[in-house]
């Protein structure tokens, strides 16, 4: 029943919220945590989830096997390289340790981890990603539904690269100037953003109900030209700073604070580097925009790692895209396979 209704409900969600599936399958391209984010919610975790019901069905003995190998997996971890993360006031999680330490000891986790190694996740998906030199496929997929979903993105910037806190007033600033005009007003999509992954430099531009295919993708690549010729009026940023200032500082539910706690932890995120990036916004000018623009431009001739196209739509819409010039291979959300040519 849980797999039926996994896959009932993510069926349902590629037609409601193609949009966010399209900037999933670009991430996955462009580094490991993109990739582990598709194969455990996007297509790729669909399919899985249809094998595991056929399993479920017809031979519930190895998905039973498959399910114990997991726990397996779980029971050789070592016991310190587990996180737990508990929210609450001083006196309730003075009352609850003992609870903690009773629920790891039944998990069974060992000391030494009770056995070898397996290799890092890192390590095992790594070899999916692009290689040096490699292209990514532009990608349409098929869903029914009588609009699109039109993503457009790669990297701007190298790995490991510091992104300054002015981006996230630039693309604040994209969204509800440029991309409401081109892609919603003149364009007729419901929605269009622009997203820029910090941590791991790269980009995607997204529509939301979007009767277009390749003209979005056009309006998206003329981004970087507009924001580099664009005479911004002072008045324009302040308002985009704001804008900005208002999605970093809001209040948080405590499981909010959890959550913001434990990612901050796994990654090594501090105070200071949210200090940084806050001075950063505040302190944004016109030249960012500029420069901002220059390095998407940038982005977009790079042949050794051109950005990428992943439109969700229906298939008329989509095939009416490749036969206007755009060179996408075009698969079934469904069967996660090629669509058979008729």
């Amino acid at each position: 029943q849980m797999l039926k209704e996994s896959k009932s409900g993510m069926e349902s969600s590629f037609v409601s919220r193609g949009n966010g599936y399209a900037t999933r399958r670009l991430a996955a391209n462009r580094h490991v945590s993109g990739l582990i984010s598709e194969i455990t919610g996007g297509v790729e975790y669909y399919t899985h989830v249809c094998a595991m019901l056929d399993l479920a069905q017809n031979d519930f003995s190895q998905l039973k096997g498959k399910l114990e190998e997991i726990r397996g997996y779980i029971a050789r971890a070592k016991r310190a390289d587990a996180t737990i993360s508990l929210t609450a006031d001083g006196k309730t999680l003075a009352s609850v340790e003992e609870n903690v330490s009773d629920f790891v000891s039944g998990i069974g986790l060992k000391e030494d981890g009770g056995g070898a190694t397996s290799p890092s996740i890192a390590e095992s998906l790594s070899p999916r990603l692009l290689k040096a030199g490699g292209k990514i496929l532009d990608e349409g997929v098929i869903i029914p539904t009588q609009v699109n979903y039109v993503g457009f993105g790669g990297r701007m910037y190298k790995q490991g690269e510091r992104v300054a806190g002015s981006t996230a007033v630039i693309t604040n600033f994209l969204r509800t100037g440029y991309l409401w005009d081109k892609i919603r007003v003149m364009g007729g999509a419901y929605g269009a953003g622009i997203s820029l992954n910090a941590r791991m430099g790269t980009f995607a531009f997204s529509s939301y109900r979007d009767p277009n295919v390749r003209e979005s993708v056009e309006n998206y690549k003329k981004a970087a030209q507009f924001l580099i010729e664009a005479d911004i009026p002072e008045e324009e940023v302040e308002r985009a700073i704001i804008g900005t200032v208002s999605d970093l500082d809001y209040p948080q539910t405590p499981g909010g604070k959890g959550a913001t706690s434990l990612s901050r932890y796994f990654t090594g995120y501090n105070e200071k580097d949210a200090q940084r990036w806050r001075d950063e916004v505040l302190a944004t000018t016109v030249e960012d925009f500029r420069d901002f623009g220059r390095r998407l431009k940038a982005a977009l001739e790079d042949e050794g790692s051109a950005p990428s196209i992943c439109a969700f739509g229906s298939k008329s819409g989509l095939l009416k895209a490749v036969d206007e010039g755009l060179d996408m291979a075009l698969i079934d959300a469904f069967t996660n396979k090629p669509l058979e040519k008729e």
